[in-house]
């Protein structure tokens, strides 16, 4: 299904999907929506059909997606589907008789229905495609490499206003004098009151070294004109506790306790090096154990392996299937934070990222799991694909298994955990249901099972006021010393 998400908060520099799929609506947008949408036609449509069947892990039949878009472009101009459109689809032998047929029908493939068409596509592919337009593919290379060009903070809105909720110590609108809570009332002179958050995110982009200017407003204040210079701004991957000034955190959350929480937003390139400078900082101020949050946010197949093979000192992380390979990831000897022991926290809605890296971090007993069983998302391996006019498919290209080869899988909710091995209806990768004998090692069980309740301000816990239970209770595992320390080398051969 093609996603509409329209978050009450964005991220100028983290949720690269939710912004590639925001409705944009300043004239720029208007004009690369309007040059998308003219060049969609019959051959365009299978073309991103072909993509699919080429690409996906497990895709469905060319005949199912040509089928499931047609009936969405017949949805869209507001006709039913013929009776006969099953039949006379899945009688086309070749893509040229397809796309003959497709430019044969009563209704045509004009820029107003893409969406339209293209949820229809989808709806049926497993993993749930996104199609990302080529402004925001060009804005999420940038991420990748941890280099993003804008001026440096987060957004939320209040009331109908964008209001700033992030300054980045390392962005140009830190030294320019914007501030946490500033309401953006104008971006170049154009007010931004009933706009949505697309278009605000839009308007603040723009190259390395140009200008924008903003009028802003602190709540209680009257408003102030500045001017920021565009730049590259280094995202921070890595939160604590508490930000006691720009850029430096607080990571111990129990007054008296030296067990450090690292919340882990988003895993990229420049996490491993964050990483090594949190060590020293807290080796300096006697860190006894560290509790590692990847409850939230998300990351790349290859910076989470990276990570792994760092927190890790040796062992299997992981395994990864693909459509022409299974690739068996090992971690090299050395590890961070060697001799303390380690509790990570994952939810519920933990992405397949995180869960991988947790089935890594329990396999090689290197740390105890706390919280609740993964259910939101399938262990899917999703790439980027690029499309000729610029486009890129977010697509399942492959799946992640765990270091014995167990495929990671979500669990059905009734599941009772307390048995090694079931015999139940489980949805398979293609989408169909079949009767499995489902080994319990495919599903990431907490060691220690800790309902997601989250207070309102975490992470700015204070002293023994725990509302955030699943901290609470990995706190408490580490203290008591029933926890697993970094096996040496020799000891993990044994």
């Amino acid at each position: 299904m093609l996603n509409h998400c329209r978050s009450a908060t964005l991220t100028l520099f983290g949720l690269t999907t939710l912004l590639s799929i925001v409705p944009l609506e300043n004239g720029r947008a208007d004009e690369n929506e309007a040059r998308q949408q003219s060049s969609f036609g019959a051959a365009e449509f299978m073309g991103i059909v072909e993509t699919i069947l080429e690409r996906h892990i497990a895709p469905p039949t060319r005949q199912q997606m040509v089928l499931d878009g047609v009936k969405a472009l017949y949805s869209a101009h507001g006709q039913p589907a013929p009776m006969r459109l099953s039949n006379e689809i899945s009688a086309l032998g070749s893509r040229a008789a397809v796309i003959k047929f497709l430019e044969g029908l009563p209704v045509d493939f004009n820029g107003e229905v893409k969406r339209s068409v293209l949820e229809g596509l989808f709806e049926k592919v497993p993993g749930g495609p996104i199609l990302i337009d080529a402004e925001e593919a060009r804005v999420q290379e940038s991420l990748q490499a941890n280099r993003y060009v804008g001026i440096g903070i987060s957004l939320t809105m209040t009331n109908n206003v964008p209001q700033i909720s992030t300054v980045f110590h390392g962005g140009p609108g830190y030294p320019a004098g914007v501030k946490p809570k500033d309401l953006i009332l104008e971006i170049d002179g154009e007010s931004t009151v009933g706009q949505e958050l697309g278009s605000v995110v839009q308007a603040l982009r723009g190259e390395d070294g140009t200008s924008v200017s903003l009028l802003l407003q602190q709540p209680t204040e009257s408003p102030r004109s500045i001017s920021v210079i565009r730049g590259v701004t280094f995202i921070p991957t890595i939160e604590g506790v508490k930000e006691v000034s720009p850029g430096q955190w607080s990571y111990f959350p129990r007054t008296g306790s030296k067990i450090a929480l690292l919340r882990i937003v988003q895993i990229g390139p420049s996490t491993v090096h964050e990483l090594k400078k949190i060590e020293s900082q807290l080796r300096s101020e006697n860190v006894a154990g560290i509790v590692l949050d990847l409850r939230v946010g998300g990351g790349r197949l290859h910076d989470v392996i990276l990570l792994a093979d760092q927190l890790l000192d040796d062992g299997v992380i992981g395994q990864v299937q693909t459509l022409d390979s299974n690739l068996i990831h090992k971690a090299e000897p050395g590890s961070l934070f060697r001799g303390l022991p380690m509790a990570v926290l994952i939810s519920s809605s933990s992405g397949p990222d995180r869960v991988f890296l947790a089935a890594a971090l329990q396999d090689c007993k290197r740390a105890h799991i706390v919280g609740q069983v993964p259910t939101t998302q399938e262990m899917f391996v999703r790439s980027h694909i690029d499309l000729p006019d610029g486009e890129r498919i977010l697509l399942a290209t492959g799946v992640l298994k765990r270091g014995d080869g167990s495929i990671l899988r979500r669990p059905l909710p009734y599941l009772p955990y307390q048995f090694s091995n079931l015999g139940v209806a489980m949805p398979t990768i293609d989408g169909k249901q079949s009767t499995v004998n489902l080994d319990m090692r495919s599903i990431v069980v907490p060691d220690l099972t800790v309902p997601d309740q989250v207070a309102p301000d975490y992470p700015g816990i204070q002293g023994t006021d725990f509302r955030d239970l699943a901290t609470s209770s990995a706190i408490d595992l580490l203290e008591e010393g029933n926890v697993r320390k970094q096996p040496t080398a020799a000891a993990a051969a044994e």
